[in-house]
Parts: C-alpha cells; structure tokens; sequence
C-alpha cells in the first residue's frame, strides 16, 4: 500500500533497482489480478497471499527507502481494486461467496468509481489528485486480503463471518471517509474557479 510522497526532495535516493522494486510488485500484482479468475481452484489461496504480501512489500519498501512516486501510488491503488474485484468476481461466479457479500465489500471501491467518474464529466481530474489513500481504505484492503483466507482454506472458515463482517464495515467507513473527501474537493476546485 504506496503512500504518495510528501516531501521527495528532503529524502535521500535509494539505489534504481530499490526505487522500480515497489512498481514492479504492484505490476506482478495487476498480473495476479488478471489471471486469478483462469487460475485452477488449488492456485487461488497462494495466489491470494502473494498479492497480500506484494501488498505489503510494496508500501514498506517505498516508505523505507523513500522510493514513493505519485504514479507509484496510483498503480498501488488500481492493482489492489483490481485484484479485489478479480477475486470476487471469481469467488461468486463459483459458488465461494454471494452476490451481496461482493456488494457490500465493494462499497468502498464503488464511491471512488462514482467520484472519479464525476470529476472526470465535469473536468475535475486534477481535484482527486488531492484525495490521498488514508487509514480506513489501507484497513479494508488488510481485511479483505485476511477474508480471503478464510473462504479459501478451509482450516480457518470458522473465521469467515467475522473477516467478512469486519471487512464490510471497513469498507463503510472507508466510503464515507473517501466520499466525504472527494467531495469537499470537487467543491472546493468548483468555488475556485472564475465565475
């Protein structure tokens, strides 16, 4: 999970290979997201935690070595909804989980949808730059990785309803914080510009 820098020119440079590390993860983890609805069901779970892990390992690296990039963080963003929309897609279509636990776990990803399509119909791209990945959205990604798991290892199921609870929750509060902000920006930027 990529943060977008704040302060580039006061970090020190890392080494070029440690700065494309984190793009190349969250590109292995487009990848990922890309193949796991042709994956045979015994590839899911490893695929599953290795774009969990990407996940993770990406953000470190970027943030310890100070390799964060404005387009590292867009990446970030897109392979992490594309991969939660690849996995359940995948998992309802095969009986693994119901149409209204997609709904409710993609309420978050569905606000940025409308938001970004909004901006985009009244030429206010340039407002969402300022709508930053926080806390609430880093939290669903966690819990919907973690419910993953559990509907796909069968040791763990016992754990499902509680992930997948605290997942929708998550991904509540995670649209009211995104929605609320997107907002806020788009009327800003619209009350600033020129009458």
């Amino acid at each position: 999970m990529q943060e977008r820098p704040e302060r580039p020119e006061a970090a020190p440079r890392a080494a070029a290979w440690i700065r494309a590390l984190p793009n190349t993860l969250t590109v292995l983890r487009l990848a990922m997201a890309a193949a796991f609805p042709f994956l045979p069901a015994g590839w899911r779970l490893p695929v599953a935690l290795a774009a969990g892990i990407s996940d993770f390992l990406d953000g470190w690296i970027a943030r310890r070595f100070h390799a964060q990039t404005h387009i590292g963080a867009l990446l970030d963003g897109v392979a992490d909804k594309g991969f939660v929309l690849a996995a359940l897609g995948t998992l309802v279509v095969h009986g693994d989980a119901l149409w209204w636990h997609a709904a409710l776990l993609l309420l978050r990803d569905a606000v940025v949808l409308v938001t970004f399509t909004s901006a985009l119909l009244h030429h206010q791209l340039d407002a969402m730059a300022h709508v930053h990945a926080r806390f609430p959205g880093k939290v669903t990604t966690a819990l919907l990785f973690g419910w993953f798991v559990t509907v796909l290892l069968p040791a763990v199921a016992s754990l499902e309803p509680y992930l997948f609870w605290a997942a929708a929750a998550a991904s509540l509060w995670a649209a009211c914080d995104y929605g609320t902000r997107a907002a806020h920006a788009l009327r800003a930027q619209r009350a600033a510009r020129p009458s």
